[in-house]
């Protein structure tokens, strides 16, 4: 999870390769269905949802088993990240809904703040940006209570990325500006590419096209390095 957090996916797959065999020697059915969210969640960051949709259902289908409903939750929302990416925003959205539902039932504040922001960015793909605004501010409030710095630059890249589609690019600026320090100060490279890539949107929007093609060179470059080849 530390490998992962800082964008070394390679050493991250490992690692949870690792533990699945472990666990799975040892019949720990409950360790086993976490090393599938962890090892979907390195495939699904590096662009190969297939596998990452595979690995997801079967946490989900473990979870279920185990009466895991946190594990439920989680894997629902994993799952909806994939279906994002793959275009299917119905579906997504009601995973992310459902992943809602349960960490509000169960008292999980991060765990709604996550389902907010992951809804928020679908009703921004889907053209509804007032909804994906008020759920990405609902997000950032409940990061800023929970002081989690990571879910706090989520919020404001996905803020600036609802303002952007809406033509406010200097809110927009700001917005991915706070994001990137954030992501730099947690040492968190994928989160720098994600803000470079917001902040290089904008500046091409604007017709600042120099530091737009150096603040994309930026995030190829740093996806290159994270074999993240879906960002590159």
């Amino acid at each position: 999870n530390c490998y992962y957090s800082t964008g070394d996916y390679g050493r991250a797959l490992a690692l949870h390769e690792q533990n699945k065999a472990i666990c799975e020697e040892l019949g720990d059915r409950d360790g086993v269905a976490r090393a599938c969210s962890g090892l979907g969640n390195c495939y699904y960051s590096t662009g190969d949802y297939g596998r990452a949709l595979a690995l997801h259902e079967q946490r989900k289908a473990m979870a279920e088993a185990l009466r895991d409903r946190a594990g439920v939750a989680a894997a629902c929302g994993n799952l909806g990240n994939c279906y994002q990416s793959i275009g299917n925003y119905g579906r997504a959205l009601a995973l992310h809904e459902q992943r809602k539902a349960m960490a509000e039932a169960l008292g999980d504040r991060a765990g709604v703040a996550r389902a907010c922001g992951n809804l928020g960015i679908c009703y921004n793909t889907t053209g509804d940006y007032r909804r994906a605004l008020a759920l990405h501010e609902q997000a950032k409030a409940i990061c800023d209570e929970l002081g989690d710095r990571n879910g706090v630059a989520k919020a404001c890249g996905n803020l600036g990325n609802c303002y952007y589609s809406t033509g406010d690019y200097g809110r927009a600026l700001a917005l991915h500006e706070k994001a990137k320090a954030i992501c730099e100060g947690l040492g968190d490279r994928d989160g720098v590419a994600k803000a470079c890539s917001g902040l290089g949107n904008c500046y091409y929007s604007t017709g600042d096209y120099g530091r737009a093609i150096a603040l994309h060179e930026q995030r190829k470059a740093i996806c290159e390095e994270l074999g993240d080849m879906d960002g590159v």
